[in-house]
C-alpha cells in the first residue's frame, strides 16, 4: 500500500499526532500548539509560572520556523493559549495543534494516542471555536473530534485524567497531586512561547 499524504489545509483549526502529524498539518499554519498534558507542556506552564524558563522539546523545535510561532498548551492554560493563538494568527490564519502522545513500551518509536492529550487539545479547540462553527474559520474533522471529546469530559476532568493509562502510571509512582494539577482547567494565564529554543512567558 502506498503512503497517503494527509493534510487539513481547508480548515483553520487542525489537529494531529506526533512529528508526522506536525508535518502533515503545519503547511500554511501561523501558529503551532504542542500538547503533552502528562507532563511536558504542563511542566512548561508551571515552570514559567515560577519565573523560570524551559527548553523546548524536539517536537516543539520541529514546529518552529520563520513563519510559525510555537506555543505550549495544556488544560491549565487552554483558554489563554487559544486567545494568544487567535491574536497571533489573525482572522484568517491557521492554527495547528499537535499532540505528543506517548511511546509504546515495546519500542520502535510508535506513538500511543494518549487520551489526556486529546482532551488538552480539545480544551484549546473549544476555546478557539466555542460555537462549533460549520463555516470558516472552523475545526477540521480531526480537530472537531478532539473538541467534542473535551466537551463531553470537562465536568469530570480530574477523574478522566486520573483514569487514563498515563494517569494511572503516574499515580502508581506517587504523583497523585501532580495529576490533579495537570487536570485543572484554565488555572493559568501563562502563554508559553518558544523563542530561540526556550519557552518564555507571554500573557
Amino acid at each position: 500500500m502506498s503512503a497517503l499524504t494527509v493534510g487539513q489545509s481547508e480548515d483553520a483549526f487542525r489537529f494531529d499526532w506526533g512529528i508526522e502529524g506536525l508535518r502533515a498539518i503545519v503547511p500554511g499554519a501561523r501558529v503551532v500548539i504542542v500538547i503533552d498534558v502528562l507532563t511536558f507542556t504542563t511542566a512548561v506552564d508551571l515552570t514559567l509560572t515560577n519565573g523560570q524558563s524551559m527548553p523546548g522539546s524536539p517536537l516543539c523545535l520541529a514546529g518552529q520556523s520563520n513563519d510559525t510561532t510555537v506555543l505550549a498548551g495544556c488544560l491549565r492554560n487552554a483558554s489563554a493559549v487559544a486567545a494568544a493563538a487567535r491574536q497571533i494568527a489573525g482572522p484568517d490564519g491557521a492554527i495547528a495543534l499537535v499532540a505528543t502522545g506517548e511511546l509504546w513500551e515495546s519500542g520502535g518509536g510508535a506513538v500511543r494516542h494518549a487520551t489526556e492529550d486529546l482532551l488538552g487539545a480539545g480544551a484549546i479547540l473549544a476555546a478557539l471555536d466555542p460555537s462549533a462553527a460549520v463555516s470558516p474559520p472552523r475545526c477540521s474533522p480531526e480537530a472537531a473530534a478532539a473538541r467534542a471529546a473535551y466537551v463531553g469530559a470537562r465536568f469530570r476532568m480530574v477523574e478522566h485524567i486520573a483514569r487514563t493509562a498515563s494517569g494511572r502510571e503516574l499515580i502508581s509512582r506517587g504523583w497523585v497531586d501532580g495529576v490533579g494539577i495537570a487536570a485543572t482547567i484554565d488555572a493559568s494565564r501563562i502563554v508559553p512561547m518558544l523563542r530561540d529554543g526556550v519557552f518564555i512567558a507571554g500573557r
